[in-house]
């Protein structure tokens, strides 16, 4: 064996590891969204609708998985295989955004968005420009932009920050 075909046989065997890894907490949730975007879910995993994923069938979805990445079908992601899977990606969790943003906002049903139903209620406009506004001033400096930043950077997926 080469060392090419060894050095992509061991990047094949890490990318299903992390992918195990990684999807993990979502099995345990239940949910197709994770934090990094779109997750496998339990019934995708589970072929054979047992109520149980087996060894073999996670191995069957991770191969699955590559494959339909693999576009030319050579064994190997191309960093240009890569990139369509993360723009394909990319493209479903803003398609899925859309959604919830329409069926949220959209308060007529017309299937749009007007000016009136993006705009927040002004109880509520008022509460975030005074979390903004953090010293009272009725202004908001980019020093108080920089600090809430700085505060919901430190927040990992929407949990409080810890002290």
């Amino acid at each position: 064996m080469n060392k090419v075909s060894l050095a992509g046989i061991i990047t094949a065997v890490t990318i299903g590891a992390v992918g195990i890894t990684a999807a993990a907490p979502v099995f345990a949730r239940g949910g197709d969204q994770g934090p990094r975007g779109p997750r496998i879910n339990f019934e995708e995993v589970d072929t054979n609708a047992d109520g149980l994923i087996t060894q073999e069938e996670m191995a069957e979805h991770r191969a699955a998985r590559f494959a339909a990445q693999d576009s030319n079908g050579d064994g190997f992601l191309t960093s240009e295989e890569l990139a369509a899977a993360v723009i394909e990606q990319a493209k479903k969790k803003s398609q899925n955004r859309v959604e919830r943003m329409l069926e949220h906002r959209d308060t007529d049903g017309d299937g749009q968005l007007s000016m009136a139903e993006l705009t927040p209620d002004e109880a509520r406009a008022n509460k975030f420009f005074e979390r903004l506004d953090s010293n009272g001033d009725g202004a908001v400096s980019a020093d108080e932009l920089a600090q809430l930043k700085k505060k919901f950077g430190k927040r990992k997926h929407g949990q409080p920050e810890s002290e």
